[in-house]
C-alpha cells in the first residue's frame, strides 16, 4: 500500500491557504461567540462565523490527507519515527499553551482547583473532550475548549500505522479501498458507543472520517482520477456514518420535539458527518469543475498556514485575558488578536525549528547503529 508513484509538491498551495483560514476563521468564532459581540453585534453578521464546528472538521480530512502524502514520501516509516515526528510537532506548542493558560488564570486572579488538576493530567494524555458528549470525563483545560480536537488528531495518529500494518495483512482488505475497512471498525465502534460511551470508542467512530482524507491522499500520490467511481468509496463511507448517527439524533429530536442547540450531542456528532460528505463533494466538485478562479479567495490567507497550529492552540488562553486597562471591547479584541498572532509566530517560527532541530538529532542518534572500527 505504501509503495508510491510520484513524488508530491513539497506544498499544495490551495491546501495550505486553506488551512490559514479555518484557522483564523475558527479564532473569529470563538471570538465572538465567547464574548459580549455575541449579544452586540447584529445576527447577520454573526450568522457567517458560526460554523467553526465545521472548520475543525476541515482540519480532520486536510490531516488525513497531508499524512498520507507525507508517508509516501518518508523513506523511514516505522512506528518508532513517525512517533517521535508526531510527538515533536503536536506537543510542544501544546505544552506551551497548558502553561500559557496557567499564566492567564494566574493574571486573572483565578484559582485552581482538583477537577483542573485531573484535567491537566487528563489533557497530557490527550483524553480531553467537550462535556456534553457522553462517557467523557476530561474536559478541556482551563476553558481551552478549542483542544477537545487535539485529542481526536493525536489517537488518529498513534492509530495509523497500527491500521495501515493490520489492513495489509487482512486478506479482504485487497477486495476494495482501505477507508471501507475503516469504515467497519468505525460503524461498530459507534454502535458500542451507543451501549457504552466512551472516548476512545467516538475516536473510533471519527476514524473513518480522517480516513478518507487518508483515502483521498492515496489517490492524489497514485495518480488515481478523482472520478465519480474513484471517489465512490468516500461518499459511500461517510453517507454509511451520516445515517448511523442520524438514528440517535432523530431519537432524540422525536423525545424532544426540538433542536435548541446544534452543538449538544447527539446532533452534533452527525452535524460533524453531513458537513464532511459536503465538504468533500465540494472539494470534488471544484476539482471536476475547474473552478480555479475560487483559489484566489483563498489564496491571502496561506501566509497563516505556517502558524495555523499555534493560533489554533493559543487563541483561548489569551481570549480570557483581562486587560483592565482597555474598556472598549472593539479595541480590546484587536489587541488580543494581535497577541494571538505574535505568540503564534514565536511559537511557529521560533519554537517549533529549535525543537525540530533536536528531535532530528535525537532520532538519528536512536537509529545509529553502533560500528566497531578495528585499528
Amino acid at each position: 500500500m505504501l509503495s508510491t508513484t510520484r513524488q508530491p509538491a513539497e506544498k499544495l498551495e490551495l491546501l495550505e491557504a486553506i488551512r490559514g483560514f479555518a484557522a483564523l476563521y475558527v479564532v473569529i468564532h470563538h471570538f465572538i461567540g465567547f464574548t459580549t459581540l455575541k449579544q452586540t453585534l447584529h445576527p447577520l453578521l454573526r450568522l457567517p462565523f458560526r460554523f467553526g464546528q465545521e472548520a475543525v472538521i476541515v482540519f480532520f480530512l486536510m490531516s488525513g490527507f497531508v499524512i498520507c502524502i507525507a508517508t509516501y514520501k518518508s523513506s523511514q516509516q516505522d512506528i518508532r519515527t513517525f512517533f517521535y515526528k508526531r510527538f515533536f510537532r503536536i506537543y510542544p506548542i501544546f505544552l506551551a499553551t497548558l502553561g500559557l493558560s496557567v499564566l492567564v488564570a494566574l493574571c486573572n486572579g483565578e484559582s485552581f482547583s482538583s477537577k483542573d488538576t485531573g484535567n491537566f493530567l487528563g489533557n497530557l494524555l490527550m483524553l480531553q473532550d467537550t462535556p456534553d458528549k457522553p462517557g467523557g470525563v476530561i474536559q478541556p483545560f482551563l476553558k481551552n475548549h478549542a483542544l477537545w480536537s487535539l485529542s481526536y488528531e493525536w489517537w488518529f495518529y498513534m492509530l495509523f500505522l497500527p491500521v495501515l500494518t493490520l489492513l495489509n495483512k487482512m486478506k479482504f482488505y485487497y477486495t476494495g479501498p482501505s477507508v471501507y475497512s475503516v469504515l467497519s471498525l468505525s460503524f461498530v465502534a459507534y454502535i458500542f458507543y451507543l451501549l457504552f460511551p466512551n472516548h476512545l470508542l467516538l475516536v473510533l467512530t471519527y476514524l473513518v472520517m480522517w480516513w478518507v482524507g487518508v483515502a483521498w491522499g492515496e489517490m492524489y500520490v497514485k495518480q488515481i482520477s478523482f472520478n465519480w467511481k474513484n471517489m465512490l468509496p468516500l461518499y459511500v463511507s461517510l453517507f454509511v456514518m451520516l445515517c448511523l448517527t442520524a438514528i440517535p439524533a432523530i431519537t432524540a429530536y422525536q423525545a424532544t420535539q426540538s433542536v435548541s442547540n446544534l452543538t449538544d450531542y447527539p446532533f452534533i456528532v452527525f452535524r460533524h458527518f453531513a458537513f464532511a460528505f459536503l465538504c468533500v463533494g465540494s472539494i470534488h466538485f471544484y476539482h471536476i469543475y475547474k473552478l480555479t478562479y475560487l483559489k484566489t479567495v483563498f489564496v491571502p490567507f496561506a501566509k497563516l498556514s505556517s502558524i495555523s497550529y499555534a493560533l489554533y492552540c493559543v487563541h483561548f488562553p489569551i481570549l480570557w485575558l483581562h486587560i483592565p486597562f482597555i474598556t472598549n471591547i472593539y479595541i480590546a479584541l484587536f489587541a488580543k488578536l494581535m497577541l494571538v498572532v505574535a505568540l503564534s509566530h514565536l511559537l511557529e517560527n521560533k519554537l517549533q525549528p529549535i525543537v525540530n532541530k533536536y528531535s532530528y538529532a535525537l532520532r538519528t542518534s536512536a537509529a545509529e547503529i553502533p560500528v566497531v572500527v578495528n585499528a
